[in-house]
């Protein structure tokens, strides 16, 4: 008590009044008892050991909302950018926390804007702190998070007398972070928080002050990509990192440096995916993650693809397009199995990306479209049971889609080859029917035998392997390809039914006539199903042989009960019937021919 008092005796005036305010002790009428505001002031400028940028954080999260006076607000905002604190925790979750932060201070004050302060006031002394720090750096993460706010607003209505001068502040805001941008893109300690802010404000920046950017950093995209795809950071904001890139390529103010950023950055991507691939995700985390890598790659590439097609004229830039569609299709091959795993069978991104770079090899270069399938085969781990390989099975699903989508293929008898081995011994449906497809396509029209041994292949995979209905459009499109009423190059009328259409029919009868489940109604029978797409075939069947071919198909199938039920032959009645309008339709004088057979023959002995 005693040093207590010898202390208060050492004390001035105002030392006697903060230790005894309530004392009648004299007080100096100019003399203002330090508030709880002026001791945060005081340890935003000098912080301790103890003072944090959370606990700061903290403290303004409190004191910001409930401030009365607006020069208080503007003290409190220029003492935070200000501190020391943000020079000591300039890392990049630190700056995350204040974009976070002031969005969320911004926002909580519009919603409340009384009744301490009213929201015009509070953002006019907000934006008047940041302006004291103007060439501070650590404006940028507060500016952001203010302007972030600006949707989130719209959401809660607004204050039709005070828009004008919000949008005001808004715009001064973005001045400000605009310039200070410039000033501070070529600090390489502040690269990647600065990546981030701009990717942020993305939608908030015009396309001047883009190209303006790239004037002072023209290789900015180079050091997008290993930031985008190799930090933590990055992977968190793939979305806006990828729009931002986008638009550097979109509107980068200098072609050639373009073209040639692009070409690194495409390799570069190649890397990383050539890494993804041999890790397939474990948990549904990691394929969170893997799907958002995806939707950025075609972001990317979009924007790739895009410029790509606005100078398809100039003739200088086709051999880097060239080089850019190879790369891109490596990578969707790399990632093929992120895309199986969405199960949409490609997005309308994604289709234009793909479809884009065929089409420029197509155009430019077809032997790649050779050199990639041959590539891509190589790639193939066959060694290993691929069924119990989600990432190959992907990759062969990858190759026969190419396959199929490309144009007639350079070496396309090599790659047919390994595809009938993908339908003599395939690894799954999905594989299967891309295979089929891809042979569909691909089979030459000129050698009726290979035709007709691939239809035999076709026929006895159903129904284990194959649907009746698959089976009907396998036999229909080779049948066209062969045929002399469809196609000017096919063989001639006898060659076609001799090597051919009779082959054929003769094929389908000697099969096993099982009874089976699951066929369309009133098929029962696997003989009889197959007859019915016989049938089909009639229609393209040269006229030379049109009559005598209906004929057999009625003998053989509809006469010999021993192949169907009453009930099938009258559905294959019926299905010869619509094929004679089905072929008197494209050709009136085969038609007429059938015709006459049917109502003097079939129709007085049947019906």
């Amino acid at each position: 008590m005693q040093s207590n008092q010898k202390l208060y005796e050492k004390l001035g005036p105002q030392g006697r009044a903060i230790l005894n305010p309530s004392s009648s002790t004299y007080r100096d009428p100019n003399f203002r008892v330090p508030t709880q505001l002026d001791y945060l002031l005081d340890e935003l400028s000098h912080p301790t050991q103890n003072t944090t940028l959370e606990k700061a954080l903290s403290y303004l999260a409190y004191y910001y909302p409930k401030l009365k006076n607006q020069e208080n607000v503007r003290l409190l905002t220029s003492h935070f950018l200000s501190s020391p604190l943000l020079q000591e925790n300039a890392n990049q979750d630190n700056f995350s926390r204040i974009v976070d932060f002031y969005s969320y201070v911004i926002t909580h004050k519009y919603k409340i804007s009384v009744p301490t302060l009213p929201f015009t006031q509070f953002y006019h002394y907000v934006m008047l702190g940041i302006t004291e720090n103007g060439l501070n750096p650590n404006c940028l993460p507060v500016i952001s998070g203010c302007l972030l706010s600006k949707p989130i607003r719209a959401q809660y209505g607004d204050y039709p007398i005070q828009n004008g001068h919000i949008k005001t502040v808004d715009n001064e805001l973005l001045m400000i972070f605009q310039n200070l941008m410039l000033q501070n893109i070529q600090n390489v300690s502040l690269l990647e928080s600065n990546l981030c802010l701009l990717a942020f404000l993305n939608d908030f920046l015009d396309d001047k002050f883009i190209r303006k950017l790239l004037i002072v950093v023209p290789e900015l995209s180079r050091d997008m990509i290993p930031f985008m795809y190799q930090s933590p950071l990055g992977i968190k904001n793939l979305s806006r990192l990828s729009s931002l890139y986008s638009r550097i390529v979109t509107f980068h103010p200098d072609l050639d440096i373009n073209l040639k950023n692009i070409d690194w950055n495409l390799v570069q991507v190649q890397s990383f995916t050539q890494e993804l691939v041999t890790s397939y995700p474990s948990s549904e985390q990691q394929w969170t993650t893997y799907k958002s890598m995806l939707f950025s790659f075609v972001i990317v590439f979009e924007s790739i693809a895009s410029l790509m097609l606005s100078l398809n004229s100039r003739v200088l830039d086709k051999k880097w397009f060239v080089r850019y569609s190879r790369v891109i299709l490596q990578n969707l091959f790399n990632v093929s199995f992120i895309l199986d795993k969405i199960g949409s069978g490609g997005f309308q991104s994604y289709n234009f990306v793909y479809f884009s770079c065929i089409g420029c090899l197509s155009q430019n270069d077809k032997i790649s479209l050779g050199d990639l399938t041959d590539y891509w085969f190589s790639q193939i781990r066959f060694g290993i049971p691929l069924h119990e390989s989600p990432v190959e099975q992907s990759k062969l699903l990858f190759i026969l889609n190419f396959m199929d989508n490309a144009e007639p293929l350079p070496q396309h008898d090599k790659h047919l080859s390994m595809v009938d081995e993908l339908i003599l011994n395939p690894v799954n449906q999905q594989i299967l029917e891309a295979a089929h497809a891809v042979m569909l396509k691909h089979l030459p029209n000129s050698n009726p035998s290979r035709l007709l041994d691939y239809a035999k292949l076709a026929i006895s995979q159903f129904p284990d392997k194959l649907a009746l209905h698959q089976v009907k459009i396998i036999l229909e499109s080779l049948t066209k390809k062969v045929s002399p009423d469809v196609t000017e190059s096919a063989i001639d009328p006898m060659t076609f039914n001799e090597l051919f259409v009779t082959p054929l029919l003769q094929f389908v009868l000697s099969q096993n006539n099982n009874r089976l489940l699951g066929l369309p109604k009133p098929y029962e029978h696997r003989k009889a199903a197959l007859c019915s797409s016989l049938i089909k075939l009639t229609v393209y069947v040269p006229i030379e042989n049109y009559l005598d071919f209906m004929k057999s198909l009625k003998t053989l199938i509809v006469d010999d009960l021993l192949i169907c039920t009453i009930d099938e032959r009258n559905a294959l009645l019926g299905d010869i019937y619509d094929s004679l309008l089905l072929t008197n339709k494209f050709f009136p004088q085969k038609g007429m021919i059938g015709f006459q057979w049917w109502y003097g023959e079939v129709e007085r002995a049947h019906l």
